[in-house]
């Protein structure tokens, strides 16, 4: 490039060279992608921290119920009563409890997460198994 008047310095030059141009690109396309996946985990991070808790909770249900020697239904129904308070889709048809020498409970749910642009479903499961002394 030639200037008639003064001397051409690419540091103060209004119009930016190529490789400037592509790091502008490449700056908010990273922008971009880290804000969709705040996004995601935002989205996303209550259904797994109320797993997360659940699982801690069939821990104390399993020990305490059978304890007591309460029925496998109304062990059933306190999972899911638990999972209610969490803000989890768990329904009686999701909790498998097997009893005999030794109690288990098995979860297994669905969340979708709604994401705007796409439905994202998360498969969950926790269990927690009491074996005698």
């Amino acid at each position: 490039m030639e200037y008639i008047c003064g001397t051409f310095d690419p540091k103060v030059s209004v119009w930016r060279s190529e490789s400037a141009r592509g790091g502008s690109v490449r700056l908010v396309l990273a922008t971009v992608a880290f804000s969709v996946l705040v996004f995601v985990i935002a989205r996303s991070l209550p259904f797994l921290l109320g797993d997360f808790h659940l699982g801690m909770q069939l821990d104390e249900i399993v020990a305490h119920d059978s304890a007591a020697g309460i029925p496998s239904r109304v062990i059933r129904d306190d999972v899911v009563r638990c999972a209610e308070n969490l803000g989890l889709p768990v329904t009686a048809d999701n909790v498998t409890v097997s009893g005999g020498d030794y109690v288990s409970v098995k979860v297994d749910y669905s969340v979708e997460v709604d994401l705007k642009f796409y439905t994202w479903v998360l498969y969950l499961s926790d269990s927690s198994t009491l074996h005698p002394l």
